[in-house]
């Protein structure tokens, strides 16, 4: 910093950098002469990858417009996406081959309330709770494998129970969402598994409280636990068009919502108010926007031309190929093709589905391989992107003229 060489500031590496190393590339291939350019870049700016993506989502189309108007063909593509590196450096030079998926379960539970000083004749929500936390949190037997490499395991964002002061009965309902990593696990799969392990938390808390029960002399009112989809709950819930209109007001209010964890507390509170079950339940479904995992092999030729390049760019560079991205990125999303079975499954069970938290594409996308390729460092900097498309072909952009030659893509995430 004495030398004046370096500039401090916030977002210095996420997503200054990126930032600054996308206009040099552009910078660097304007100035080389016409016959020795590589092909065209085209140069946006994408915001919110860390909101839901919603410039990448938006982007897509644009992408495709601007495929259709300039005759291109998009085959491959690299995210620039930084990855942690604490050490040396050497970690953070590394090639992804895909990137995780991810899904937001959220959990709610309803017990039955008591009085604290007779607490055996309610259900505790709160120990139920506890129980699906030490079953999911950091557990590697719920870690999703895929190419020899194994996602981050289930992890609790947040765990609550809403109540805005004292009160000596127990809460009624218990609410948290989980961070699920994925590389080939499917949103169906996701939302089975966490209702199996949120029955299994109850049966196991109920088997033990009646231990307790009996050991202090003292019955456990019996309850047989259910465990429903928030898609279940829904149906149940809106069986009459007075309740269809009324929740369909909800959602409107709840559009301006940009907090998924916020939202889906909300839309599931609303619903169980209206509902006529009781506890022990457990209600399961998904709390945002799914990231869908990407992998190059999923694109066939391009994807084999795409990694054989890679390899020999990684050789060149001595850098290391890995397979998943472990942070979502805007590469779930550009190149991506959607799945409408795994999307319909999402938004099925979706406890707040408005448009923040829905993949609804405005039109047609392209469709290709993309890659991750950034800078390693003690924070995570969020994407530029170059998408190559090797299409031998005359292409004309206003700024340049014509010239024959490969197309290049260039996209920056603009905080």
């Amino acid at each position: 910093m004495q030398s004046g060489d370096f500039l401090p500031g916030r977002g210095a590496l996420d997503m200054k950098a990126g930032l600054a190393a996308g206009l040099a590339v552009l910078e660097a291939w304007i100035a080389t002469p016409p016959e020795e350019r590589p092909g065209n870049l085209l140069l946006t700016f994408s915001p919110d990858e860390e909101d839901s993506s919603r410039g990448a989502r938006a982007a897509r189309s644009e992408l495709y417009q601007a495929a259709q108007r300039w005759d291109l063909e998009l085959t491959a593509g690299i995210n620039l996406d930084a990855t942690s590196d604490q050490g040396d450096g050497s970690a953070g030079r590394a090639v992804y081959l895909g990137t995780v998926g991810k899904l937001l379960p959220v959990v709610c539970f309803v017990g039955r309330d008591t009085h604290a000083g007779f607490p055996f004749e309610g259900v505790s929500a709160h120990a139920m709770n506890a129980e699906l936390l030490r079953r999911l949190e950091l557990n590697p037997q719920h870690a999703d494998s895929g190419h020899g490499e194994t996602a981050p395991p289930p992890i609790c964002l947040e765990s609550r129970d809403f109540r805005g002061g004292y009160d000596v009965t127990t809460p009624q309902r218990v609410w948290s969402a989980y961070n699920v990593l994925s590389h080939t696990r499917t949103p169906p799969e996701v939302l089975e598994l966490i209702c199996a392990e949120a029955q299994a938390a109850m049966q196991e808390v109920l088997a033990r409280h009646r231990a307790f029960a009996q050991a202090a002399g003292q019955t456990l009112s019996e309850a047989a636990p259910i465990t429903l989809s928030l898609g279940e709950l829904r149906a149940e819930v809106l069986g009459t068009s007075e309740r269809q209109q009324e929740y369909a007001k909800f959602l409107d209010e709840l559009e301006q919502e940009t907090n998924p964890l916020l939202a889906s507390a909300r839309a599931m509170h609303w619903l169980l108010d209206r509902s006529d079950r009781r506890g022990p339940l457990a209600v399961v479904g998904f709390g945002s926007l799914h990231y869908p995992a990407s992998h190059v092999s999923e694109h066939g030729n391009a994807g084999k031309a795409l990694q054989q390049a890679i390899q020999q760019v990684a050789e060149r560079h001595g850098l290391t190929v890995r397979q998943y991205f472990a942070g979502i990125s805007d590469m779930s999303f550009i190149g991506q093709p959607v799945s409408q079975s795994g999307e319909n499954a999402v938004t099925q069970h979706l406890a707040a589905p408005t448009s923040m938290f829905c993949d609804q594409p405005g039109g047609p996308m392209p469709v290709f391989p993309t890659v991750n390729l950034g800078a390693g460092g003690v924070t995570t900097i969020s994407g530029w992107s170059v998408y190559i498309c090797p299409t031998p072909r005359k292409v004309c952009l206003p700024q340049y003229g014509t010239w024959p030659g490969q197309c290049f893509i260039l996209t920056l995430e603009a905080l």
